[in-house]
């Protein structure tokens, strides 16, 4: 099987359903099948967590 690591931009455009690259969407779509494996560094998600606060204020 298949090992991809995800950035934030790509996490954040699956989790808002916003446009993306047709290869990452099927990636992702895959990921949901188990087909590969897609892993998120914690970085990406302490990322996403400063981004969610930041736009809070």
């Amino acid at each position: 099987m298949d090992g991809f690591i995800a950035d934030t931009m790509a996490v954040i455009l699956w989790l808002e359903k916003r446009t993306m690259p047709q290869n990452v969407k099927t990636l992702f779509a895959k990921a949901e099948k188990n087909e590969v494996k897609l892993y998120v560094p914690a970085m990406v998600l302490a990322e996403i967590g400063y981004l969610s606060e930041k736009k809070k204020n």
